[in-house]
């Protein structure tokens, strides 16, 4: 999986911050190994990662679709910075217009194309159906509604959508992730979730008349 300089990946991919349940002295992935693990089980041909601020999520689910020999990643993030772009950012560096990819992701380069836009930019322009969605951008409620209402219709049957922050408390901004994911799981079902302080959830795409019917319930009155 990871190279033996796992400080190295670390320092790339996480720097100071630890938003997924690592323990960097003990050499643990934390959520990492989930998303490792469900790709090389479930083996998605296409995996969509909406933002990360150093790029932690998309590097190991790259790195997944090496190791397995299938699949590949779209990486989208409109490189807001928390400093410039304000609330918006929720802790963007607004690094992604400005780092060389190919060097950035080595070795596993070949496998993720980053897309610098939003959300609605990107399904505006992609076509794509996706096996594996990874949702960590806009965090507000409206953010992630938005992201969920644009996303669920390009996920396939019984793939699976990722909500990153399900736990995580108000630091100054107004979270809106675990509000949304505490009605989104109570209405479709076919969860699980990962605990910890920050939290990820996971819903898997039912093909049936009850989810589309949910579906467009949240579009109109949520």
């Amino acid at each position: 999986m990871v190279s033996s300089d796992f400080k190295s990946f670390c320092q790339r991919f996480i720097r100071g911050d630890n938003w997924h349940n690592l323990d960097v002295k003990r050499k643990n992935l934390g959520y990492g190994w989930f998303h490792y693990g469900m790709i090389c089980s479930a083996r998605p041909k296409r995996v969509l990662c909406i933002g990360s601020k150093w790029g932690f999520v998309p590097a190991v689910c790259a790195m997944a679709c090496v190791d397995c020999g299938d699949g590949s990643v779209d990486f989208v993030d409109a490189s807001y910075d928390a400093q410039n772009d304000g609330p918006q950012a929720w802790g963007g560096a607004g690094n992604w217009s400005k780092i060389d990819v190919k060097k950035y992701f080595a070795p596993w380069e070949k496998k993720i194309n980053l897309h610098v836009m939003t959300t609605k930019e990107f399904c505006q322009r992609d076509s794509h159906i996706f096996d594996y969605i990874y949702i960590d951008g806009d965090h507000s409620y409206e953010g992630v509604k938005s992201d969920f209402l644009l996303l669920w219709p390009k996920l396939s049957e019984g793939g699976f959508i990722l909500f990153h922050d399900i736990n995580s408390k108000y630091e100054g901004v107004h979270y809106g992730t675990g509000i949304f994911w505490q009605k989104l799981k109570a209405w479709l079902g076919n969860n699980i979730e990962l605990p910890g302080d920050f939290g990820v959830g996971i819903i898997q795409k039912k093909a049936d008349f009850r989810s589309a019917i949910i579906y467009e319930l949240i579009k109109l009155f949520w």
